[in-house]
């Protein structure tokens, strides 16, 4: 499940900026992903290539998909295939995707470039870590993309984020209860509450939060986006 919100165009390329300063691999790597688009995404002849074979890509902005093996060098570069009056067919690259050394489970969040044009990709990738040694299940990985310090109550769990800081937070709650969610923010050394509602929350599913501020909102408050993922039974 999604809940949909818009980032300024700067938000989009801190992110951005996240994936494409990422260390890469100087030999061949195999590595799974799952893509997830920002917004609608036209899948039509979209893929990638993998150890030779051309591999048809799958890519929705309502929910996670499915999980993709890739065996090649870094990056990963994604085409657009079409037909050619010939016959024949066309690939064009639309984005790449630069694995950090060691990942082996990763998001990839495709993202339209604001600046693309003749020499520019027509997407970003943001790389996220999706191992569950890193974001394990039952947890939250909040980005807090604002510019101001967050503050977060899930349940009984406190915390805080600075700006462009983010935190993997584990709520102490039972499964399958409604917990207390609350965010304030800290501005001029003062916390003013922003959020305050109540999620379902589930040992065996795990959420990237995006807290960003809401530049069109007056006064000016956060807007929130949530992509959930529930575990399978085959998942570790």
């Amino acid at each position: 499940m999604m809940r949909y919100l818009r980032f300024s165009l700067f938000l989009l390329a801190t992110l951005c900026l996240c994936g494409e300063l990422s260390a890469q691999a100087p030999e061949p790597m195999s590595v799974r992903f799952t893509p997830l688009s920002w917004e609608r995404m036209d899948s039509k002849g979209l893929g990638f290539e993998s150890q030779g074979t051309f591999e048809p890509l799958r890519i929705s902005s309502a929910y996670r998909g499915g999980v993709y093996t890739y065996t090649g060098t870094n990056p990963i570069v994604f085409y657009r295939s079409k037909a050619m009056p010939d016959g024949t067919e066309a690939r064009t690259p639309i984005a790449t995707a630069t694995i950090p050394n060691g990942w082996r489970d990763v998001l990839l969040l495709f993202i339209a470039n604001p600046q693309r044009g003749e020499g520019q990709a027509e997407y970003r990738v943001i790389v996220i870590d999706d191992s569950t040694s890193n974001f394990p299940w039952g947890s939250y990985h909040i980005y807090n993309l604002s510019e101001y310090e967050i503050g977060g109550i899930f349940g009984s769990e406190k915390f805080t984020i600075p700006g462009k800081k983010s935190k993997i937070v584990t709520p102490d709650a039972d499964n399958k209860v409604d917990v207390q969610i609350h965010f304030s923010q800290k501005i001029d050394g003062q916390w003013v509450p922003r959020v305050n509602t109540r999620w379902l929350y589930q040992s065996n599913a795990r959420s990237i939060i995006f807290v960003t501020d809401d530049t069109q909102a007056r006064p000016p408050r956060i807007k929130v986006k949530s992509i959930d993922q529930l575990k399978v039974a085959t998942e570790p």
